[in-house]
């Protein structure tokens, strides 16, 4: 069933379409068991966690001895550890037989063994499992660090954003942000530093829990005609002011509803980036992340030929009669869109983007269409996010449909925002819903699984963000028969799953992983992404979602 009754106001306060050839196809990756792990002598170390030497193993009682052996309880723990290390052999990467020895036995009795090299996860777990396995153990497992947990200071985190916490179930659509935070990478918070966001809306507002995070922007927004700036509202076109006067509009003969300024971009931005434990509002899913600004949107929306030169610009990429981008973007948030198929002028600005090696990301729409996306989601090579409530369930103004790719918190959404009705006034916060607020979640993994992978592609990163999305909740309209050909997308956003994906990639089909497996499953994807072609759409005009 598919509902019909859009009006202009959905139509500029929804989302665009969002066909991602990428998000469309998703493939599940090669296995990673434990089992499959332990049959593999070479295993990638996680570029950006902690190695481990450390396991605890417990021996069975076997009070009799192996023919032609002492018994086992005359034996000391040092030998019998030493024996298991050689009954369960295995090598590192580089070839080295892993060794075991004894450190100091538990008060329950099991032992801490010692590794004689430092391993990274994948390989312990394989370690382990093997061990496991030996009719004398009856377990082993790794000796874990833990870590204090992050408790962000900012006081609406703990009132007002579930958004960003473990999913569990009183909150089953939370995207477990908090997780992830306590990875690190290089020895630094998992907090998307180094990492450049560009949010293409509609300009931000200096707000003290974001203006540190904001890079000098763009201005893209050109004139409707010879020296006619309505949809600016600035009095200019294309400058090098990102700042939003405000989009209200008091006419009716404009073309839209008259309604007051949503200061959208800035709800947007500070949802990926708000300043993280200052004490003060929200906390940003990638708190530590720079936000580009680029003003593409004004009073009634913005022009395609608009969004297409800003995607270009944020990209690092020149655009005639700007000046280049001296910070490129390697994420960029389109929490836009408008009804009707990819054109010529999204794609080619879009796989320009990607080429440069920077992910896109669109909202799929507020229209409640079951099998529609807006555009620029519906395009190749974007990243289609729908948005889903607390509960895990799809939202009811959110579009699905074939090409969405995953679904984010995108309801009661808290964020940066301005008290202006028209011009700006004062910092305030704010709520507000659609899947325009569902894409900054993503964005802000995106940020993440960055800087824990710097080198990682486009590709790669759908493939992370797929292969880790958590199952929609049993009883929900995207389970079963009703999420065909993955309408509704791979699943709920995991970002510390996401994380830990990106820091796990897929074994390649020669039974090696790291790289080699990245490149190749990306290729498959892309070769599948060619043969796919995207259904007719129809409607226009980009708006905010």
């Amino acid at each position: 069933m598919k509902f019909k009754f859009l009006t202009i106001t959905a139509i500029l306060t929804l989302g665009m379409v969002s066909f991602a050839a990428l998000g469309q196809l998703y493939m599940e990756p090669p296995s990673r068991s434990p089992e499959s792990q332990a049959n593999h002598q070479a295993i990638p170390q996680e570029t950006a966690e902690p190695l481990l030497n450390r396991l605890v193993v417990k021996f069975k009682d076997q009070p009799t001895a192996r023919s032609g052996e002492l018994s086992v309880l005359d034996k000391t723990t040092e030998q019998r550890l030493q024996e298991l290390g050689k009954a369960q052999a295995m090598q590192t990467r580089e070839g080295v037989s892993i060794a075991l020895s004894y450190l100091k036995t538990t008060s329950g009795q099991a032992q801490v063994a010692l590794t004689n090299e430092s391993l990274d996860r994948a390989t312990m777990a394989a370690l382990v499992q093997r061990l496991s396995q030996d009719p004398v153990v009856e377990y082993a497992e790794i000796d874990e660090r833990a870590y204090p947990q992050m408790t962000p200071t900012d006081p609406l985190f703990a009132t007002d954003q579930a958004s960003m916490k473990p999913g569990s179930a009183s909150n089953l659509g939370g995207a477990n942000f908090s997780a992830a935070w306590d990875r690190t990478a290089s020895g630094v918070a998992l907090k998307g530093a180094g990492v450049v966001v560009a949010v293409l809306d509609g300009g931000y507002r200096s707000h003290a829990d974001l203006g540190a995070n904001v890079l000098p922007g763009y201005d893209f927004v050109s004139e409707d005609n010879i020296g006619v700036y309505t949809t600016a509202n600035d009095g200019n076109g294309r400058d090098n002011d990102a700042l939003d006067p405000g989009n209200w509009n008091s006419t009716a003969s404009v073309g839209c509803p008259i309604a007051d300024s949503s200061w959208h971009g800035t709800h947007v931005a500070g949802t990926i980036a708000a300043i993280g434990n200052n004490g003060l509002g929200v906390i940003g899913a990638a708190y530590g992340a720079k936000i580009l600004p680029v003003r593409v949107l004004g009073v009634c929306g913005g022009y395609v030929s608009d969004i297409a030169d800003g995607i270009r610009w944020a990209a690092g990429l020149a655009v005639a009669g700007v000046p280049n981008n001296t910070t490129p973007a390697r994420v960029i948030n389109l929490s836009l869109g408008g009804t009707g198929a990819c054109g010529t002028t999204y794609q080619s600005a879009i796989t320009a983007a990607r080429n440069a090696g920077t992910v896109v990301l669109a909202a799929t729409g507020n229209g409640s269409s079951y099998d529609t996306l807006y555009a620029p989601a519906n395009c190749n090579g974007v990243i289609a996010v729908t948005s889903h409530t607390t509960t895990g369930a799809s939202s009811l103004t959110a579009n699905i449909g074939q090409g969405t790719t995953i679904s984010a918190p995108g309801t009661l959404i808290q964020s940066t925002s301005n008290t202006g009705t028209t011009t700006p006034v004062a910092d305030t916060y704010a709520i507000k819903s659609g899947t325009s607020m569902a894409v900054p979640h993503v964005a802000g993994a995106v940020a993440l699984i960055m800087q824990a992978v710097p080198g990682i592609t486009p590709d790669q990163v759908n493939i992370a963000l797929t292969s880790s999305a958590r199952a929609f909740p049993s009883g929900t309209y995207c389970v079963g028969k009703y999420n065909t050909a993955n309408s509704c997308g791979a699943g709920l956003l995991d970002a510390d799953a996401a994380v830990h994906a990106a820091l796990n990639p897929p074994a390649s089909s020669g039974g090696g992983g790291g790289a080699l497996g990245w490149l190749e499953l990306g290729g498959l994807i892309a070769l599948a992404a060619l043969a796919w072609r995207q259904g007719p759409h129809t409607r226009d005009g980009p708006g905010s979602n």
